[in-house]
């Protein structure tokens, strides 16, 4: 573990003292910190927030938007992880940007899924467009995503995602599935199951 990523015990019992005294408003203040600071403030928030009845969701939406712009591709999706949970819709046409635009797929996925969590009737365009994506991560999210909203108009996105990803062979003379045509593959049971979910 690099030096710079070492809670310091200052830091560890502000956390935890936040935390054992139910003190979210002193858990939000932990993210403006270090980036792994503000990641480890941000798993004990989610797991403090799982005992609160009516958290603020305001003040909470508040204190981690900024986090999306943090330089550390690893707050961000925390971020995301958290947002999806207790966000509120005001910050929905920032976790959309972060989703499209964000130079690291994980954080592109952790994006799609907080839009999924957040918005009762997400737009099918946006998980449409992202089966195009480099990623597997973010395809895989896109295409877990259109199973859930359940619309027929995605069938024939989702039967031509799957014909293109999966017309690679799977596995190589030696049956390596390190091959390099095989990383970053969804497999074709990926994209059945979502279409299974679509009446």
């Amino acid at each position: 573990m690099r030096e710079k990523d070492k809670l310091l015990p200052s830091e560890v019992n502000l956390i935890k003292s936040a935390e054992q005294r139910r003190d979210t408003h002193e858990l939000l203040a932990a993210l403006g910190l270090r980036p792994y600071v503000a990641r480890y403030a941000l798993l004990r928030l989610r797991e403090l927030l799982k005992h609160i009845d009516s958290p603020d969701r305001s003040a909470i939406t508040l204190a981690i938007g900024p986090l999306l712009k943090s330089s550390d591709p690893a707050t961000r999706a925390a971020a995301l992880r958290a947002l999806s949970e207790h966000g509120t819709s005001s910050i929905i046409p920032t976790i959309l940007l972060v989703s499209q635009t964000d130079p690291v797929a994980y954080v592109r996925a952790a994006g799609l899924s907080a839009y999924t969590a957040l918005v009762p009737h997400p737009e099918e365009t946006v998980f449409i467009d992202a089966l195009a994506d480099a990623d597997w991560r973010v395809r895989h999210a896109a295409v877990i995503a259109l199973g859930r909203i359940g619309s027929t108009s995605s069938i024939p996105h989702l039967k031509r995602a799957m014909e293109k990803e999966t017309r690679i062979p799977r596995f190589s003379f030696r049956g390596d599935l390190d091959d390099e045509r095989n990383r970053g593959l969804l497999t074709r049971r990926q994209y059945r199951k979502a279409l299974s979910g679509i009446k």
